[in-house]
C-alpha cells in the first residue's frame, strides 16, 4: 500500500466539474470529495496508463464509467467512502489508487469541523483540529471565525491561513462553495446576524473595535449562506458583493 501510494505521487490528474483535491488531509492529494448526484471526470495529463482497467471497492458508492486509458468518469451515488483503482491489466506493478468521498447536497458530517491552516495554529497550537471536539468542552454559545479581518490575508496566502475539510478556502466564490456543500440561496446579512451583534456589544469590545467591524460589516460582509449538522452546530458562509468568500464561521448554539 506505501509503494502504492508513493508511485501515485507520479501521476499528475486534471480534475474537471466537482471532483476536488485535499490539500490538508492526512490523505493528501490523493483524495477527492464530491456530492451525490454529481458526476465528476479526471483525466491524467502525464502518465497515462495503457491496457488501463478501472475499478471501485464500493459501486454503491461511486460508478465507474467511460474508462479508458486517460480518462474516468465517476457519479456519486451515495454518502461514502470508495476507493478508485486504475492499473495496468498486462503490468499489475503499474497501480494508482484514490480516495473518493461523497456527501449528500446541504449537509455535514462531523469532519466537516476539522479546518487548518497558520490561523488554526494561532488559535489552537496546532495547524489542524476538530472544533466539534473543542467546543464539546464548553456549554453555551460558542464559535470560531475565519474572515478576511487577518492582517495580510490575500487570495495568495489564503490556503495557508485556512482551509475546510472539503478544501474550501477564503475568496473562493459562491459557485465553488455550492458545488462542495450543496446548492443553497444566497441570502442577505443583516445587523440583525449574531456575527454582528458579537462584534458591535458594548460589553464585549471596545468602542474601536466596534467601528472596525461595521465599517468591514457595511464594505463586505453582504451575503451569507449556512448549513447545519445537527441542532447545535452550523457552518456559515459570508460573501462580499462579488459573491466571494470572506468568512467562514464555525458555530455551536447559533
Amino acid at each position: 500500500m506505501k509503494a502504492i501510494r508513493k508511485t501515485a505521487g507520479l501521476l499528475l490528474l486534471l480534475l474537471i466539474l466537482m471532483v476536488l483535491p485535499v490539500s490538508v488531509r492526512a490523505a493528501g492529494k490523493d483524495t477527492y470529495m464530491m456530492l451525490v448526484g454529481q458526476t465528476a471526470q479526471m483525466s491524467m495529463t502525464s502518465n497515462a496508463v495503457p491496457n488501463a482497467k478501472w475499478k471501485t471497492n464500493k459501486p454503491s458508492v461511486i460508478k465507474v464509467t467511460v474508462k479508458n486509458a486517460t480518462t474516468v468518469s465517476v457519479k456519486g451515488l451515495k454518502a461514502g467512502s470508495a476507493t478508485l483503482t486504475v492499473w495496468n491489466s498486462k503490468n499489475t506493478s503499474q497501480k494508482y489508487s484514490y480516495t473518493i468521498r461523497v456527501f449528500k447536497p446541504g449537509k455535514l458530517v462531523k469532519s466537516d469541523f476539522i479546518v487548518s491552516g497558520t490561523q488554526t495554529r494561532a488559535y489552537f497550537g496546532k495547524t489542524s483540529v476538530n472544533l466539534l471536539t473543542v467546543f464539546s468542552k464548553y456549554s453555551g454559545n460558542l464559535y470560531a471565525a475565519y474572515d478576511i479581518r487577518s492582517d495580510g490575508l490575500t487570495p495568495s496566502t489564503t490556503s495557508s491561513y485556512m482551509t475546510t475539510y472539503r478544501g474550501v478556502h477564503i475568496f473562493d466564490s459562491y459557485s465553488r462553495v455550492c458545488q462542495i456543500y450543496g446548492k443553497k440561496t444566497l441570502k442577505k446579512t443583516t445587523t440583525k446576524d449574531f456575527l454582528y451583534k458579537e462584534n458591535t456589544s458594548e460589553s464585549l469590545r471596545t468602542p474601536a473595535a466596534i467601528t472596525s467591524f461595521k465599517n468591514y460589516w457595511k464594505g463586505q460582509y453582504k451575503y451569507k449562506l449556512v448549513y447545519n449538522y445537527g441542532s447545535k452546530n452550523k457552518m456559515h458562509f459570508y460573501f462580499n458583493s462579488a459573491k466571494e468568500l470572506i468568512g467562514v464561521i464555525y458555530t455551536q448554539n447559533y
